[in-house]
This record gives C-alpha cells, structure tokens and sequence, in this order.
C-alpha cells in the first residue's frame, strides 16, 4: 500500500511525458517561421550599415545578435514585458491567473498575461486574443523554450516584434524612427522601442507621435516604481522628443553595394573594407566635381580609394549621384570596361626597366615611326627626336611607349595584365595590337587603380579585398621593387593641378606619383595616384560614350583626384619611398643615357 502513491505519481509523469511527446510530434512547432527572411545588409569596416535591402517579403528586417542590442532596450524590455523570464518555463502561471483577474473585473481584456516567449508564439503564428488561442500560445511557448535558451529566445523576440508598417524587429526600427544602430540607443529611444510592439498601429510615432509618447511615458512610469530606472532618468527620458518622421534607410555606398549583392546573391550579410567617412567623403567630393564638369558637356565621374599596403578597397562611387535618372546614376562607372589612354604607359617603362632595356634617363626615340600600317603620333602632334625616358614618360609621350611596346615582344603588356588580374581583355593579344598602350583595349576603373596600388607595394600584386572576411592574401612580384621605385620617382614630378609650381613647399600637402589618360576622341578622362599609405583613381566621361573637348585627365579627372588625396587620414604624413637594394646609381652618358664609355 506505501508504494501505490509513488507508482501513481510516476505513472501520471510517465503518462504526461508521453502526451507531451505525442502532442509535440501532432503538433510540431514551425520554426522556419522564427526565421523569417531578412532584408540583405551590406556593413563597412566596423561593421556600421552602409547599405539595407527589403526582405523577399517586402518588410525591413535586419537581423541583430542579442549583443548588438542597447544593454537599455534589453533592460527596459525584460523588465516591462516579463520580469520572471528568466526563471518561467515559456509560460507564468501566476502572470496569467494575475490577468484572467484583471479582465473579469474590468469586464473586458486589459491584460494578457502573456510572457515574452509566449509573445514570440503569437507572432509566428498570430491569432484572435480568445482562450483557445491563448492556450496555443502557452503550448508554442513550451515547445520554444524546449528549443532554444532565454537569449535565443531574446534575440528571436527582438527580430521578429512589429514596430509599425513594415517595419519588423528593432534593427529596422532603431534606423527607422532614430537613424541609429540597435547598439546606439539611449535610454528614451529604447523606452519607446520598448513600449511600440505592444500596439504598433496605434503608436506608430511618424503617424500618431502623441500616442508614442504617451505609451512610452506609461513605461516609464512603471519602471520608476519598480525601481528599474531612477526618477530622473525616467524624466529625463520622457522629455526627450519624440520622432515624427520616419528616416530612410541607409544608403551610401550604393554602387558598391549592388555590385557586392550580385557577386555574392546567397549572402545576407556582407561586411566589406570600406570605411564609411572615407566612402561619404569621396561622394560628397564627386558630386560636387560632376556638378562643375557638367557645366563643361560632361556628365559623370567615379572615384575608388584603395588602402595601398593591405590592397582593401575603402571607397568606391561609380557616378555623381546613384539616385540621378537622368544621368544613369546607377550605372557603376568605377567597373565600366573603357579605354585608359595613356593611363598604361607606366606599366610599359616597368617592363622596359625590368628587362634592362632602359634606364629612367635612357634616351628613347621620338620620331616619326611605322610599324606596318600603323604609325603612332604624340598628343600634340609634334616630335622631340631623342628623349630621355623620363621625360617621355613626365610628358606622355606616344611614340617611345609603342616603340617600348615592340620592343618587349610577346611577353609584353598584354600578358602582363593579364597575370595583374585585368578581366576586360577579352580578346586575343593580335586583336590589340601595340596601340594597347596608347588605349587601344579596355579596363575598368577598380582594375586599374588595383595596378597603381601594385606599384605602391613596390611591385607586389594582390586583389583587391573587399569582403571583410575575406582572407588577406599576397601576390608575387610582377614588378621588380626597383623599377617601382624608379617610376614612383618619375612620377612624383608630373605637375599637379592643385600646386602646379610649389606643392613640394605646402605645408600638409600628401606626396603623390601620379598619371592621366585620356583616351582617343577625348571620350574618357583617367588620373589615378598612390603612396605608401593610398591608391586613389578617378574616371571621367559620359555614360553614352560622347566625347567632350575638355574631357583631358590633367583636366577633368586629376583636380578631383587630389580633393579625394587631400581628405585621407595619414595621406601627408606617408614616408617616401627609398630606394631598395636593387636599384643603383651609376655614371651615364648625357646624350645617350647608356654608361659612360672613355
């Protein structure tokens, strides 16, 4: 007789457990809907939002770890929403007996009872506010704390709640109402946060600002007396405006942006290298740039800014402005194949440099050549006879760089760039020709500036990094460090549009080794520069590919590609180079520029 009661008691457990089991397997819980599709984000360097999608279902959703959360919101949530969360199973019993009494006395519902969990059931899967539908809720809210701990259940609470139209979860409504990440809210943004999903509709603050500030002022007051907040932070809060307008989304770095989610469509999350001052500062420059070149019959222009010893792209703008139809903002002029120019020649003189076929003060032929049916000409029209490389390259001269070009052989540029990760080559090395290097092929703006950043690593080539995430990886050498050292100080004196004369005498003024394009019917404008510390290229055109008499790199692209170097952090205080061990002096013939002989 003494064991009947424990056998009953284990019987009924056992009994129970099964139910349960059975009713569970009956009556799974649906947990792909407490994922539901979030908006693609696309986040800078540290992680700050720089770009956000719609979700596939037309809401803003932008996914937030439970640690990306203001410690306030948290806080203010628990305590307002589900004081005993943290010791409840998914349902409180004592929540919802305190409720039933509440609303029989009331004679209508004033209180649910409801814990958080139990709130997450009712937004998967949202019902009338009846019984039955509340003994749904507390059976969901099992299966769920069956599931998941309390922080993951926190974390779905804060993705999934309303905040108003379609905005859902707070990551949306922090940038909606606030223009702030979930991390920045103070303690009044997250009282109102905290109060909105209760009735989203009714207290939304860009339509009925009164009622949002009503509800989160009754928040306030209760968390007062429940000795959660202080009475002056809670008058504080309550005295703080509230928002009546809603911000839009972020959307800076707009062309990067679409690029990196059509690279990359099965990611959500992209975090990029970009630096978002860096990215804002570059198209506030560019905007107002095209503003001036369109006064000139030129519509647009991009810009990228590459970190130049880690190869990470920090800035990237393809037009004036991507919300401009009636100059195809969208088009992404910093990946549009054009032609360069002269903006290849460098690479040329490197090679030349590398295989011993010249030397910086190596006089170069600059006459009247024929190559077959192809005889080049100078921009100007006119010839200087021998010319020290130097200065053929200071002056960009079109003659000594094709007879460089023919003179490298097969293994020239065309190869080279393809090892330097050029992808607009598309056809074969005999389609081009040695017009290449005068801008008979097509590059794109990123490429080529990824070229220059080479440079300023001395030679060494890497892609360019743009995924945070992305492993950091080297190349090989594809230009010797002494040739590059070679044209960095060749370069370096090309006369600059900013202190044409006496920029080496400006106080703060970054040193830069720089060169233009510009390419044949004056239809695409080039100026790409670099140091140790930067790599920035400027393209400027039409997207129609008109031409433009003023569309000349000293002149279109080079004024805007200094205003860029002029904002970079550390650009002025980047050391010069020095020269490496493999580049020498040595005595030279003046007239020649071969070793001096007896």
């Amino acid at each position: 007789m003494r064991w009947r009661w424990p056998k009953r008691i284990a019987a009924a457990l056992l009994f129970a457990a099964a139910l349960a089991l059975a009713t569970d397997a009956l009556f799974p819980l649906p947990v792909e809907k407490l994922r539901p599709p979030f908006s693609p984000v696309v986040l800078d360097r540290d992680g700050k939002l720089l770009r956000a999608y719609l979700a596939d279902d037309g809401a803003w959703r932008i996914n937030k770890r439970l640690d990306e959360l203001s410690p306030d919101l948290v806080r203010l949530v628990v305590a307002y929403e589900d004081r005993w969360f943290f010791r409840h199973p998914g349902v409180n019993p004592a929540s919802l007996l305190r409720a039933l009494v509440q609303n029989l006395r009331a004679g209508r519902t004033v209180s649910g009872g409801s814990t958080l969990t139990m709130q997450v059931a009712r937004l998967i899967e949202p019902k009338p506010r009846t019984l039955a539908a509340k003994l749904v809720e507390a059976f969901r809210a099992l299966q769920i704390e069956a599931r998941f701990d309390k922080r993951e259940i926190l974390e779905l609470y804060f993705n999934l709640a309303p905040y108003g139209g379609n905005l859902a979860g707070v990551g949306a409504g922090a940038f909606a109402y606030f223009g702030k990440d979930a991390r920045e809210l103070g303690l009044a943004d997250a009282a109102l946060l905290a109060a909105l999903p209760n009735s989203p509709s009714r207290t939304r603050p860009d339509r009925h600002p009164k009622a949002a500030g009503k509800a989160r002022d009754k928040l306030l007051t209760i968390l007062q007396r429940r000795g959660v907040v202080s009475a002056p932070e809670a008058a504080d809060a309550a005295s703080a405006a509230v928002p009546a307008r809603r911000v839009s989304m972020p959307a800076s770095a707009a062309h990067a942006a679409d690029w990196l989610r059509t690279r990359y469509p099965e990611r959500g999350v992209l975090p990029t290298t970009l630096d978002a001052d860096i990215q804002r500062q570059a198209e506030a420059l560019l905007r107002v740039h095209v503003a001036d070149l369109r006064r000139r019959g030129i519509d647009q222009a991009a810009a990228v800014v590459i970190d130049s010893e880690t190869g990470e792209l920090q800035a990237l703008a393809g037009s004036g402005d991507f919300f401009d139809e009636s100059h195809h903002g969208q088009v992404n002029g910093a990946l549009a194949p054009r032609s360069p120019g002269s903006a290849l020649k460098p690479f040329v003189y490197a090679l030349a440099m590398d295989r011993g076929l010249a030397t910086p003060d190596t006089a170069l032929v600059d006459t009247p050549t024929a190559y077959g049916a192809y005889s080049p000409e100078n921009f100007d029209g006119q010839y200087r006879g021998l010319v020290p490389l130097r200065e053929a390259l200071v002056w960009s001269l079109n003659v000594p760089a094709v007879g460089l070009v023919s003179r490298l052989g097969r293994d020239g540029l065309y190869p080279f760039l393809l090892r330097a990760g050029v992808t607009t080559l598309t056809r074969p090395e005999s389609d081009y020709g040695l017009s290449m290097v005068l801008g008979g092929c097509e590059v794109n703006l990123l490429e080529l500036s990824n070229l220059y950043a080479m440079l300023a690593r001395g030679g060494e080539w890497r892609p360019v990094r743009v995924l945070a995430d992305d492993p950091k990886r080297s190349g090989p050498h594809l230009i010797s460090p002494g040739a590059a050292y070679l044209l960095a100080d060749i370069l370096v004196d090309l006369r600059r549009p900013d202190l044409p004369r006496a920029w080496r005498f400006a106080v703060n003024q970054p040193t830069v080794a720089w060169k233009t394009g510009t390419s044949y019917g004056h239809r695409d404008a080039w100026s790409i520069g670099y140091n140790r510390r930067w790599t920035v290229g400027v393209w400027a055109g039409n997207f129609s590919g008109a031409g433009a008499p003023e569309l000349v790199g000293s002149e279109a692209a080079a004024p805007l590609l200094f205003a860029i170097f002029n904002t970079l952090p550390g650009a002025s205080d980047a050391a010069w180079y020095a020269p490496p061990a493999t580049a020498a002096e040595r005595e030279i013939c003046p007239l020649s520029g071969q070793p001096a002989g007896p």
